[in-house]
């Protein structure tokens, strides 16, 4: 009794925990200080974050600064929205599945959700564009050399060249404590 009592109490903890954690990413908040930032769900998008962390070297002006900052709250405001459309649709389907809903149904469910998909992707793909319109031609193309560079950056210091971590410990992936 008191064994599962414990083991009761353990399975309790653990899943607490994990229903709590921040399973997304958070921005740079305070004096710069990662993990006090805002919070940017799944990873979904900061690309704007970005342009905005670059705002003097794309030379932002303050309007565009203030256009982009409204585009970007209305926008994830919808995505949250599609985004929770689109887990009750899941949930939905899921239910149908155990319960072994009609096979018509099952399918029409399965259909529902490729369509709220393909409309958050759609969504995003229509923001980006925006966002493209909002900037100059020589801002597009500064911003798309400042990408390339960081990604370069990032490759030729995480990665040996074939798409593999460095395994001489250079690379800045998180190790497990272990020395290889």
């Amino acid at each position: 009794m008191k064994r599962t009592l414990i083991l009761a109490s353990l399975v309790l903890m653990i899943a607490a925990g994990t229903a709590s954690a921040d399973h997304g990413r958070r921005t740079a908040g305070p004096m710069n200080h990662p993990g006090f930032g805002r919070h940017i769900p799944d990873g979904d998008f900061d690309r704007l974050g970005m342009m905005l962390r670059w705002a003097d070297e794309i030379k932002l002006t303050d309007d565009q600064k203030s256009k982009l900052e409204q585009m970007a709250l209305t926008h994830h405001e919808m995505m949250i929205d599609k985004k929770a459309e689109l887990e009750k649709a899941e949930l939905q389907l899921r239910h149908m599945r155990r319960n072994k809903a009609p096979e018509n149904d099952v399918l029409t469910q399965m259909d529902q959700v490729g369509r709220l998909r393909t409309g958050m992707q759609k969504a995003r793909y229509q923001h980006r564009k925006e966002v493209e319109g909002v900037l100059t031609t020589d801002q597009l193309d500064k911003l798309e050399n400042l990408r390339r560079d960081r990604f370069r950056d990032r490759a030729d210091r995480d990665c040996d060249g074939t798409g593999q971590w460095k395994r001489d410990g250079s690379g800045d992936r998180p190790r497990s404590g272990k020395k290889r």
